[in-house]
């Protein structure tokens, strides 16, 4: 998901930022969680706390790619974490379009990311494609989301509710991975034992335990792994730009689950 290599060699400065990068995201979580509406009963359910645990892996994965911005230090409680320079992510092109994970729409004309979202089910290219159907639809949709973003051929683009066109968003892969390869594979693993999360026994049954409707338990890491970076990159949208309405990991814990897509 990153226009350069994340295999560079790791510094101290490196380390540095992405210790304080998930300092400054979980000190986003409360108030993300409260105007997402997660009823204070399950703001501490198991998923969250287990995806608060791995806001390390997301933070350190973003600094490896360049995604964020250069002085963390400068950067207030309601700002954007994610770099302007939109040349260090990769746009969902033919030889990603297949893969699964967390991606981001990008506003091309006011030149902000708008919202984070998570594929697992399918190819990012297919949800992109699910996305422009449902803008397209005439009908006033529950989702703020394309409430927003109508195509130029919907009669909903001459709405005052628009903030622009769907036809002017850009789908960027924030991180991406094919559910075949090595490390997919190895998703169940804590990364101790050659995975990437951070995991102990409890953390996998509660994982596993969930998304009754998957038989296939490796599928349900794949999952999990792709709500966790949709998460992160969600708490390092500007909420004033954030056109999401959505916590997010609808698929571990229906109680989250809202009409925005």
């Amino acid at each position: 998901g990153t226009a350069n290599n994340p295999l560079q060699n790791i510094n101290d400065g490196m380390k540095d930022k992405a210790n304080m990068l998930v300092r400054i995201l979980r000190s986003r979580v409360n108030e993300f969680m409260n105007r997402r509406n997660v009823p204070s009963d399950k703001q501490g359910h198991p998923i969250i706390k287990l995806a608060w645990k791995n806001l390390s892996v997301v933070a350190a994965y973003m600094v490896l790619c360049d995604h964020v911005k250069t002085d963390l230090s400068c950067i207030g409680g309601t700002e954007a974490l994610l770099t302007p320079d939109i040349r260090k992510f990769v746009e969902c092109n033919d030889v990603n379009k297949d893969q699964i994970g967390a991606y981001l729409y990008r506003d091309n004309n006011h030149g902000i990311i708008i919202r984070s979202g998570k594929v697992s089910a399918q190819g990012f290219a297919s949800r992109h494609n699910d996305h422009r159907k449902e803008a397209a639809k005439e009908a006033a949709p529950s989702s703020r989301f394309y409430l927003s973003y109508p195509t130029k051929e919907c009669s909903r683009v001459q709405s005052n509710l628009k903030h622009g066109v769907f036809d002017a968003l850009t789908m960027f892969v924030a991180a991406g991975f094919d559910a075949n390869d090595d490390m997919a594979l190895r998703l169940n693993r804590c990364f101790r034992d050659g995975g990437v999360m951070i995991m102990n026994e409890s953390d996998k049954t509660n994982i596993e335990s969930r998304m009754k409707n998957e038989s296939n338990s490796l599928k349900k890491y794949h999952a999990f792994l792709s709500y966790l970076m949709e998460f992160g990159y969600d708490l390092a949208i500007a909420p004033s730009h954030n056109i999401s309405d959505s916590f997010g990991f609808e698929g571990f814990v229906s109680t989250f689950h809202t009409n925005n897509a």
